[in-house]
């Protein structure tokens, strides 16, 4: 367990980051590399690493799937709901702003404005700009549109 990094032939372990059970690794636009695991979101820029967790704002420590378009960081988190990244603290945004729950496994961005997002409690989608008001603390709700057993 843990992080390697494979470079001009060799192999080396990134001992900055823990021996962690890792679900997952997003390279985003500059290089720098996300690792979100079992225990907290590592943020990887070249030699540096940084833990982010509960004091940074994210609301569960299992962190199963990252993604970028360049304008945002999304963690979808199992347990905590999705998680935007403004400055360097996480916002959260949960079954309270409309998700059909916090169980999240995967999140996807479309080329038309679109965070799919799919959990224990179906498939959902929201404009990303809806996202906005929610992040600067005006409170709101989403209204995605989503695929359940029910529905």
């Amino acid at each position: 367990m843990g992080v390697d990094r494979w470079e001009e032939g060799s192999l080396t372990h990134v001992d900055a980051i823990p021996q962690v059970d890792v679900r997952h690794i997003f390279e985003d636009n500059d290089g720098s590399m996300w690792f979100g695991t079992m225990d907290g979101l590592f943020h990887l820029v070249g030699d540096k690493v940084r833990r982010y967790g509960a004091a940074d704002g994210l609301a569960s420590g299992v962190v199963r799937h990252v993604v970028s378009d360049g304008d945002v960081l999304l963690v979808a988190t199992y347990g905590g709901g999705l998680h935007y990244l403004a400055g360097d603290r996480f916002r959260r945004i949960g079954a309270k702003h409309g998700l059909t729950d916090d169980f999240l496994s995967h999140i996807f961005l479309d080329q038309l404005g679109y965070v799919w997002v799919s959990g224990n409690g179906g498939l959902c989608w929201f404009k990303k700009s809806g996202l906005e008001s929610i992040v600067a603390g005006k409170g709101g709700r989403l209204a995605p549109i989503c695929l359940t057993e029910d529905h």
